[in-house]
């Protein structure tokens, strides 16, 4: 046989296969990666969750990085999850509470989400499970509403559930119904069926990357289990740390925290039995979520794929069990609820990492965007982590020094009327109840708010505080007031977090975790609040606080200072004030003469977006506005607050007041025909005609101490 060229020279020969190789390798390494996100719904990280799952941990933990310090930015389900798609913080979401994902948010931060870029660079994206709470609404979009960017849409309709639930057919009007046959219905199963299967049999690496995203809904209450799982933990207790049953709080000294704690006693037996209970069926449920690792994690290394795919676990929020006396739920400032299990496994991610540094949730857009080789986006808060933990290339270079504080926020529960001009109809039920809750609508247990009465005259009612209902019963779990912004501050001398209420105390929490890990001594009303030290250690951080309030985009890795606050006005009648109460943000809360004092008093005047004046009370950060009850024009027509025009093109006549600094009266600008007044009692505020006396206010200027 003649032999080839090739053949005659194997030198030739083996720096061909070499240059071959080289090829291959190098198109594998510049390959678009691939990435996986499992969030989970009220997982916490403090009370020992990830210990029963030994499939997360062997498949992902043990191959990765765990994150020490990661927070979520704001504890509860709608508006941290916005927080997550969005890359961006509370305050510029706007979604503030579970009614979130409205069109609003549709119109204006969603068309910038996460999944939008990753459309931009061929990505195939596919979404399964919760969303956001109100989404499936009809006001809203219903079903055949499809965020953009995703390719496959299967987001469930409300809050999680586990049974007899509907979700979304990729954009369809008519939902995909499901009852309670465990086979075929049980939804953490379904999501992992659904999703592997995708991957198995639909997505096509040759057509592009993939990007999925699976929001599983456990361990949410009411935390059905799978069937064979059943005789686990029936041992198992909550864990008794110092802070649990604490209850109630002191209204004053180091003991103390805000009003919702100092208003519920501590849990009896009944309820002591209900928190355990709760803790083991989290656990048990956990057994589903740790099935669907598996398989998802089998699924990529059978389509040899692994190896080219970022694997990112994590949670909404944490949870609290049994702490200050607190059955369940999260929504609170302290470290079980705004901490949060972070895993990550991929590419150029060694095994066993232990990354320190602290993280959040307006972070994970970015980094997931960073992971598919997109710049991050100018408007999104967040940061890149992925230098922390991969030698892989990154779009965004690691900052000379990692953040030591960052931003954690929660706007309080939003109490619409249920009746009256304009209710929030469009609201699901589920949502409605838990603000009919708040009301004092909903049943409550006798006694008291989930334990024995703190005395028999403070809140049997529990008007006021809401109650959040679970597989095993109902349990106190906020309030009207519940209303904080923090800053959480790590580095090598502090472990701190100080936090401010927009309630009408001004109340304050301030703890220093490296003494008490267990938030149980608040520095700001202790004896040591008096030092000069701590004084202007609280007043540095109140500023910082006050930076990161006007943080967006970039400047939120490190925020600069903050302007000054421009000069609020207070209207003065016969010695008192127009002012609204507590946090001044619900709709329909009324306006009334009163103090002069407290921050509720205090109000900004401005144009709209449309160029329309409005009068918002400060405490509000511009969300409420001075409105009529309607636009007729009629004397005693009743003014309080509801939502300030946006961006919506929806005009709002009734915010339309203005205040005339010649006859020292607020207009309405929309009575054209008769010139219509503000007038206000201790009790309300109405329009008059400006004729009629009792319609003259001073106007003061002081300087706003509000964000």
């Amino acid at each position: 046989l003649k032999k080839s060229k090739m053949a005659e020279h194997p030198i030739r020969a083996v720096l061909a296969v070499v240059a071959v190789l080289c090829l291959f390798l190098v198109d594998v390494s510049s390959a678009k990666r691939n990435v996986l996100f499992i969030l989970t719904d009220d997982q916490d990280i403090t009370l020992n969750s990830l210990t029963v799952m030994p499939k997360l941990t062997s498949l992902i933990t043990n191959k990765g990085a765990y994150f020490t310090n990661a927070f979520v930015n704001t504890p509860i389900c709608c508006p941290s999850r916005a927080e997550i798609q969005t890359g961006r913080y509370m305050h510029n979401t706007k979604a503030y509470d579970n009614s979130c994902g409205g069109t609003t948010f549709q119109a204006g931060p969603e068309k910038l989400n996460m999944a939008s870029y990753a459309a931009t660079m061929g990505y195939q994206s596919w979404y399964s499970g919760k969303y956001l709470n109100n989404y499936g609404s009809g006001n809203v979009g219903g079903v055949s509403y499809v965020p953009p960017g995703w390719s496959e849409w299967h987001a469930l309709v409300g809050n999680s559930k586990y049974y007899n639930y509907e979700v979304s057919n990729n954009g369809s009007s008519t939902p995909i119904k499901h009852g309670n046959n465990y086979a075929t219905d049980y939804y953490t199963d379904v999501l992992k069926n659904e999703s592997s299967a995708w991957l198995q049999n639909s997505w096509n690496p040759a057509d592009g990357p993939f990007f999925m995203m699976i929001g599983t809904p456990c361990p949410h209450v009411p935390n059905i289990f799978a069937p064979q799982y059943s005789g686990l933990f029936r041992d198992v207790k909550a864990p008794r740390n110092p802070n649990w049953n604490v209850a109630p709080a002191n209204a004053s000294g180091p003991g103390s925290k805000h009003w919702f704690l100092q208003h519920i006693g501590p849990m009896n037996e009944q309820y002591i039995n209900n928190s355990d209970m709760t803790f083991q069926d989290r656990w048990r449920c956990l057994q589903s979520v740790d099935d669907l690792v598996e398989r998802l994690i089998n699924t990529i290394t059978d389509k040899n794929q692994l190896s080219n795919t970022f694997v990112v676990y994590s949670a909404d929020h944490g949870q609290h069990l049994g702490e200050y006396g607190m059955g369940f739920d999260k929504r609170q400032l302290y470290e079980t609820d705004i901490r949060v299990p972070l895993l990550a496994f991929g590419p150029g991610i060694s095994p066993k990492q232990t990354i320190n540094g602290m993280v959040s949730h307006v972070d994970l857009a970015v980094t997931f965007l960073d992971m598919m080789g997109i710049a991050k986006p100018s408007q999104m808060d967040g940061r890149s982590w992925l230098s922390l933990v991969s030698n892989e290339t990154t779009t965004q270079p690691p900052p000379k020094a990692w953040r030591t504080d960052l931003l954690i926020e929660y706007g309080g529960p939003s109490v619409p009327p249920l009746d009256g001009p304009n209710p929030k109809k469009y609201i699901r039920d589920e949502v409605r109840k838990e603000y009919e809750s708040f009301l004092g609508m909903q049943p409550k247990p006798d006694g008291g708010a989930c334990g024995e009465p703190v005395t028999p005259a403070v809140h049997v009612d529990c008007k006021g505080i809401g109650m959040c209902g679970g597989e095993h019963g109902q349990c106190a779990c906020d309030a009207v007031n519940n209303t904080y912004k923090c800053v959480r501050t790590i580095n090598s001398t502090e472990n701190s977090i100080y936090c401010e209420f927009d309630d009408s105390l001004n109340f304050v929490e301030y703890y220093d975790l490296n003494k008490d890990p267990y938030e149980l001594y608040n520095i700001a009303y202790s004896p040591e609040a008096s030092t000069p030290a701590v004084q202007a250690k609280m007043k540095a951080l109140s500023s910082r606080l006050r930076d990161y309030m006007h943080c967006s985009g970039d400047d939120c890795f490190d925020p600069p200072i903050a302007p000054p606050p421009p000069p609020s006005a207070h209207f003065v009648m016969n010695g008192q004030c127009l002012m609204c109460d507590g946090a001044c943000e619900s709709e329909h809360d009324p306006v009334h003469l009163g103090s002069c004092t407290g921050s509720e008093s205090g109000f900004s005047t401005a144009n709209d977006t449309l160029g329309n004046p409005q009068i918002s009370p400060e405490k509000s950060s511009g969300k409420m506005c001075l409105n009529a009850d309607d636009a007729s024009c009629n004397s005693g027509t009743l003014v309080y607050l509801h939502a300030c025009q946006l961006s919506d093109g929806h005009v709002h006549t009734g915010n339309h007041f203005a205040y005339d600094d010649q006859s020292q009266q607020i207009k309405a600008e929309y009575c054209t025909d008769e010139p219509m007044c503000l007038t206000a009692t201790s009790s309300m505020a109405t329009l008059t005609s400006c004729d009629s006396p009792n319609t003259k206010f001073v106007k003061n200027m002081s300087l706003s101490t509000t964000y």
